[in-house]
Order: structure tokens, then sequence, then C-alpha cells
């Protein structure tokens, strides 16, 4: 077993703004998936930075991801799950996926028109 294996099962927690609506699917077996993009804002003044994590949640919990809003900040815990994909270069991107496993404060004020300043075209995946 390599460090990965066993630093991918630690439980990771973020607090950030979803950057669009989340999406639901049904996989072939009826369970049910939901995945959102999360905006995790670091640093400050100028050396402000804006880092997206996609969200993936299943189950009970995918359900409940489904009434979450554009806008809307959340705290989220899961386990990181290394991810790749080749883009139109034909050059392997890696990125990370949240498998969550708690979603908390799902019923706090969406921001305002104002405060969002990042448009949709913006979020990577």
């Amino acid at each position: 077993m390599s460090i990965y294996d066993l630093i991918k099962f630690e439980q990771k927690t973020f607090v950030g703004t979803l950057g669009k609506a989340p999406e639901s699917r049904t996989t072939g077996n009826g369970n049910a998936v939901t995945s959102f993009s999360l905006a995790i804002n670091y640093g400050f003044g100028d050396n402000k930075l804006t880092e997206w994590l996609k969200v993936v949640c299943w189950g009970a919990l995918a359900e409940a991801a489904q009434k979450l809003e554009k806008g809307q900040t959340i705290t989220v815990r899961g386990t990181l799950d290394e991810k790749s994909y080749t883009n139109k270069n034909d050059e392997e991107v890696k990125y990370y996926e949240l498998n969550a496993s708690k979603i908390e404060g799902l019923r706090l004020k969406k921001a305002t028109p104002k405060d969002d300043l990042i448009g949709e075209d913006e979020i990577p995946f």
C-alpha cells in the first residue's frame, strides 16, 4: 500500500461556493448521483486565489444536494480521489474529485448577484 492509498482515505473538509446548479442523474443500478463545482477562495488582497473542486454525492446525500443553488456557500466533507482526462491538445490533465460524505450549510443565504464574480464559462469542469 502506497502513501497515496493512505492519504486518499483521509476525510477532508472544504468551505466554498457553488459555481453552478448541481447536476443529477441515476446510475444503471438506480443509485442517485449529484455533482457540482465548488469554488474555494484563499489568500488575501492581491494574492487572493480561487480553486475549483468537483464534488460528487451518492444516494440520500445526492438527493439532498439537488436542492443546492448556484452561489450558495456550503461546507462539504469527504475523501479526495485523483482523476485525469485527455484535453483537446492530447495532454493528460489531472484533477481531484471529492466524494462527499457530509454537506452542511444547505440553508445559508444565496449570494447576491453583486457577490457572484465568476461566470459559469470559467468553471473548468
